[in-house]
């Protein structure tokens, strides 16, 4: 029944940030990405802070350090880059850059070889990116210049990066014995402060607060955020590996079949590829990154399966 209802969590998760960047983009398209930001972890430091139970393992400061860095890089740019290209766009780029990140930094930090299928996998997965780097000049659905679409692209790179360090140093966290009301605890210390920063400094409007507007801000940011960040965490913890990573690969296919339900998106063929692809070869991933797990449980002489391996692109 827990995994059940982990594999529950880790679906409802996926679903709800397809949904909350899709509202995102729709509804609170002139809002500061920084200041919403600075809300929805704002709002989850406060709700994780005073969940009970909260138990706190090994203090590795090195790890902590990662998490906060990573979190503060990952969801700051998902936010920015959805101001200029589309949902689905920024979720395939940003999912599908893992496994690619993954085995960069398998080669550099732990001298990993990167051996065939690897290179496959990351080839499909960068033709993939490409198609949709080329649909999101062609068509955003959105009238910005050619140097906003780049940055957005680059900061969905950014973010997917970002991705797999949060996948890593959280599992080694649960596996030093912290549960996941202290991990969401304790990875805001640098994102509030950066999100606060960047508002105060960005060239904005004076936002025209009201009831209906904070109302909306919050719904938003507990669906696109709050939830989310507890549910994964849920799965990482319960759901073996493979679930949740083949879960995450079909993120991108749900939010562009919500944009369908949006004016303000213009869904093209040349995306739904691009997506296709890119979705394509992160399963061919993590179906070969459970085959080589499933070989190496099976051999007590080699336990040296690195943990990039095995947290390739979990979630954030």
């Amino acid at each position: 029944m827990t995994i059940f209802l982990a594999r529950l969590a880790v679906v409802l998760a996926v679903l709800l940030q397809s949904v909350g960047k899709v509202t995102y983009g729709i509804r609170l398209s002139d809002f500061p990405a920084p200041t919403f930001v600075f809300i929805g972890f704002a709002l989850a430091t406060l709700v994780f802070w005073s969940a009970p139970n909260r138990k706190i393992g090994v203090v590795n400061w090195l790890n902590i350090l990662l998490l906060n860095v990573a979190t503060a890089c990952t969801f700051i740019s998902i936010f920015i880059a959805l101001k200029t290209i589309e949902p689905a766009t920024v979720g395939a780029i940003e999912i599908g850059s893992g496994p690619v990140f993954a085995a960069f930094f398998g080669a550099i930090l732990m001298a990993e070889r990167i051996g065939g299928s690897r290179v496959v996998v990351c080839a499909g997965i960068l033709l993939g990116c490409c198609l949709l780097a080329y649909a999101a000049f062609g068509a955003t659905g959105q009238a910005l210049q050619n140097k906003d679409i780049l940055i957005g692209l680059l900061l969905s790179l950014f973010a997917g990066a970002g991705a797999v360090v949060i996948s890593i140093t959280s599992k080694s966290l649960m596996a030093e014995g912290w549960n996941q009301a202290a991990i969401l605890s304790h990875r805001s210390y640098v994102i509030i402060p950066v999100a606060f920063i960047l508002w105060q400094m960005g060239d904005y409007d004076a936002i025209s607060w009201s009831v209906s507007l904070a109302a909306e801000v919050t719904i938003i940011c507990s669906v696109s955020i709050v939830i989310p960040l507890y549910l994964l965490l849920v799965g990482l913890k319960y759901c073996d590996v493979y679930t949740v990573m083949v879960t995450m690969a079909v993120q991108p296919c749900i939010t562009f079949a919500l944009e369908f339900l949006s004016s303000g998106y213009n869904p093209t063929g040349l995306t739904a590829f691009g997506i296709l692809i890119v979705t394509s070869f992160v399963l061919m991933d993590v179906v070969l990154a459970s085959k080589r797990y499933s070989i190496l449980r099976q051999r007590p002489s080699n336990q040296n399966l690195s943990r990039v391996e095995a947290t390739e692109q979990t979630g954030h």
